[in-house]
């Protein structure tokens, strides 16, 4: 882990991966989550592309403005509950959000200002 909180290109060198989603043939029979969870591991490695930038675009155009960096932060440094009671200050539902959320805005608003600062 130490490697790669050093790495600059760790967005590019560690690809998005979301959770493993459970068989439709599972699914069909439960009335429970349809993912798997994420190992410790995996989630401080996606939440390590993080690119802490200066401006925050994702927390600012996060409609209830969420806490976006910093969550990462602590998830990448294996501060999970921390995480979750940083999330429950800007929002009193994370958990039901989380689901219905389409983090169109968030990432967007980090690809407009990459492409921005690449010009």
């Amino acid at each position: 882990m130490a490697n790669r909180l050093n790495n600059d290109f760790q967005f590019i060198d560690v690809g998005r991966q979301d959770p493993e989603k459970k068989p439709a043939r599972t699914r069909a029979k439960q009335f429970a989550e349809i993912y798997e969870p994420y190992k410790p591991q995996d989630a401080a490695a996606q939440a390590h592309r993080c690119l802490h930038c200066g401006n925050p675009y994702c927390e600012w155009k996060c409609p209830v403005h969420n806490y976006i960096p910093n969550w990462l932060q602590l998830v990448s440094e294996g501060n999970i509950l921390e995480a979750a009671e940083l999330s429950h200050r800007t929002n009193s539902l994370p958990e039901v959000c989380g689901r219905v959320c389409p983090r169109t805005g968030c990432a967007r608003a980090i690809a407009r200002s990459t492409m921005a600062s690449a010009r």
